[in-house]
């Protein structure tokens, strides 16, 4: 399994705000594209490899495909957290899809 991604000091407080029961980890080898929302024709905003960590926040229905949809916190290239939505099953944690 790839190395995390470094936590840049936002990023740790703004997962602060959240138990470390919110933490997901990447699975593929490919990594996972974050989406603009949450079904698989959105924008993606960016691209975290195996191993990385995200604070998870909820979970949602897509309306248009199957499958749950995780809201995470990320940190975006410019160095903003933002909210972004990964497919569940592409994470390990509370978001199981098990």
């Amino acid at each position: 399994m790839a190395a995390a991604s470094p936590v840049s000091p936002e990023f740790v407080e703004a997962a602060a705000k959240f138990s470390m029961h919110n933490l997901v980890q990447v699975v593929p080898e490919s990594g996972v594209e974050l989406r603009a929302r949450p079904e698989a024709s959105a924008e993606a905003s960016r691209r975290f490899p195996q191993g990385s960590l995200l604070v998870a926040v909820g979970l949602v229905a897509s309306k248009i495909s199957s499958g749950r949809w995780a809201a995470v916190l990320a940190v975006g290239v410019d160095g903003k957290i933002g909210k972004a939505f990964v497919e569940a099953k592409y994470l390990s944690g509370p978001t199981d899809a098990g």
